[in-house]
């Protein structure tokens, strides 16, 4: 094919095309026209592109396998989208070479300039928090000897005793800070970057549950799937008691977020850690997955009982269908 150059189209073709081009094609008068290395080092500095990097080192060096740029399926438009840290590392259960447990981490990273504000408050029933742990376990109840009733496996292991959603503050609402200059004030708001990572989190979450498929066997596999948003700048911890208003500075705040999803209510707990504190943050994960392995072991017995005894009530149904 011919390669025709633009100004050997008709007029009428150059204007078309003219009107075709972005509007940010052509630089502004006076703007340089190539940017500088130092410019766009600090142009880099003010993205969250260079934290995306840190975090993923990080976790590289820690012995988690990391994907960047992770997709997930938006559930609202079915197009794909990019997740920017999906990672995952392991612990074995100590009952055999097949038997594992999972810690999987989802990550937003934002390069927040003004501080982000948690309105933080005591959970009513902390045990309720065991609810928002979110992952892929089978069975997810268990038949002790003299019960008839089945045990929930976070009760079974106790976890609420340890596992970091269980203690502490939680937050249900966020904003940040915008200078208003026709005001002259600085103005509470909801930055759009922040919220769409916490929606981002959400749908990739509920995205993984999609990808799993459920294998009735006797070895004991689970993966917990943990949220979380790394920030750059600043966190604060905003307390209201009684008519005022105190503010803390954080390294980590337990967002709960409550959404209607597919026509139910759903919870989730994304955990917000400042860059600084993600390396004790990713500490904490791995030794709760230790501590839960250990609990695993204990109760392996009635654990593989309850497998066993799925695994048979599935292939039962498998000969029913087929006579």
């Amino acid at each position: 094919m011919a390669d025709t150059k633009a100004q050997d189209l008709p007029a009428v073709n150059r204007a078309e095309l003219k009107a075709l081009r972005p509007a940010g094609a052509k630089p502004r008068p006076g703007a340089p026209s190539k940017i500088t290395e130092s410019e766009a080092r600090a142009a880099l500095q003010r993205s969250g592109y260079l934290i995306e990097c840190r975090v993923e080192s990080l976790l590289r060096k820690r012995g988690w396998y990391v994907e960047a740029n992770s997709a997930y399926e938006d559930s609202d438009t079915q197009k794909s989208r990019e997740l920017d840290i999906y990672a995952i590392m392991t612990h074995p259960v100590g009952t055999g070479p097949q038997d594992r447990l999972f810690s999987s981490v989802l990550v937003e990273c934002i390069n927040n300039p003004q501080p982000i504000a948690f309105i933080t408050k005591n959970p009513y029933v902390r045990q309720w928090a065991v609810d928002d742990i979110k992952g892929v376990f089978d069975p997810e109840e268990v038949i002790i000897e003299g019960s008839d009733k089945p045990v929930n496996m976070g009760d079974l292991l106790k976890i609420a005793a340890y596992h970091h959603y269980c203690r502490g503050r939680i937050a249900s609402q966020f904003c940040s800070f915008n200078y208003k200059s026709d005001k002259n004030e600085w103005m509470a708001w909801h930055d759009e970057v922040h919220f769409n990572a916490f929606s981002a989190l959400v749908k990739a979450l509920e995205y993984r549950f999609t990808q799993f498929e459920l294998v009735a066997g006797i070895y004991i596999n689970w993966e917990f799937i943990n949220p979380v948003v790394v920030v750059q700048g600043d966190i604060l911890d905003v307390r209201c008691a009684g008519g005022t208003v105190g503010f803390r500075r954080a390294d980590h705040i337990k967002f709960r977020r409550t959404l209607i999803w597919k026509g139910k209510e759903r919870s989730y707990m994304i955990d917000v850690v400042t860059e600084r504190a993600f390396p004790r943050f990713v500490s904490m994960l791995e030794g709760e997955l230790k501590r839960t392995a250990a609990r695993v072991k204990r109760n392996a017995e009635v654990i593989k009982a309850t497998l066993r005894t799925n695994q048979a009530r599935t292939r039962k149904n498998k000969l029913k269908k087929r006579r």
